[in-house]
């Protein structure tokens, strides 16, 4: 059912409503016509008053039929328009229902990342075994305020899992598609099930191989961890994240 279906059913019930309105009108003229007869004719027998009662009774009878039965037709026309719109309400609802689940979609995707305090806790405990061992730097995207934050909330954890040695700065490649958290660190140093933990948090991250001892300025101490803290992987991009670089570039 349509705007066009609801606007002929509207139209109908407006001219049933005229017709039960004329069959009122017609049981009032009768009763008057009963009344003026009776007082017209009191006495005699005159046409008028022999016939003039019955006549004015039929007028009477043929209103209250009129505006039973175009009393009922409107009801039932009033109830098909209920249906419709029951219908059009349902269906935006439904609409209205849907647009609510894109909007909450379209802020998913677009939601700034964070770590639940829970898997916090839960990375905590996973790094506490090897902090002392961690000599840590991390780096995020220049210019990116969402990378700086989840690269600082990270940080946070590694803080809090006890590692004395760290540091945290912005930095820009030039080549490569670095989104995302990468990972790497020096041969002595296993680091799987750290990682391990970092995705069962639900970060997205990367361990790849990277010779730390040349990412820092000669006269820089090199890190046996090392974390970088890309811009979030657009959307469109996920169905292609197997073609992203695996290796990311020298310090620039």
């Amino acid at each position: 059912m349509n705007a066009d279906t609801k606007g002929k059913l509207e139209g109908k019930r407006s001219r049933q409503r005229s017709i039960v309105v004329w069959g009122a009108i017609a049981v009032v003229v009768g009763l008057a016509l009963e009344i003026w007869l009776a007082w017209k004719f009191p006495h005699g027998q005159s046409f008028m008053e022999i016939w003039g009662t019955a006549i004015a009774t039929a007028v009477i009878a043929l209103g209250v039929v009129v505006e039973t039965i175009w009393g009922h037709r409107g009801d039932s026309t009033s109830d098909a328009l209920g249906k419709i719109a029951d219908q059009l309400t349902a269906e935006a609802n439904e609409r209205a229902a849907k647009a609510q689940e894109r909007t909450a979609e379209i802020e998913k995707l677009t939601a700034w990342r964070r770590i639940a305090e829970e898997k916090s806790q839960t990375l905590v405990s996973a790094i506490a075994p090897f902090a002392e061992q961690i000599d840590l730097l991390i780096e995020y995207q220049s210019s990116d305020p969402e990378a700086y934050l989840f690269a600082k909330e990270i940080l946070d954890i590694f803080w809090r899992a006890g590692v004395p040695h760290f540091r945290f700065a912005a930095n820009s490649y030039l080549s490569g598609n670095v989104f995302d958290t990468w990972i790497s660190s020096s041969p002595l140093l296993g680091i799987e099930s750290i990682v391990a933990a970092l995705s069962d948090a639900g970060i997205d991250i990367r361990q790849f191989t990277k010779d730390l001892s040349t990412h820092l300025l000669t006269n820089e101490i090199a890190p046996n961890v090392y974390l970088f803290v890309g811009p979030k992987l657009p959307p469109f991009m996920k169905e292609t994240t197997n073609s992203i670089n695996a290796i990311i570039p020298t310090r620039e």
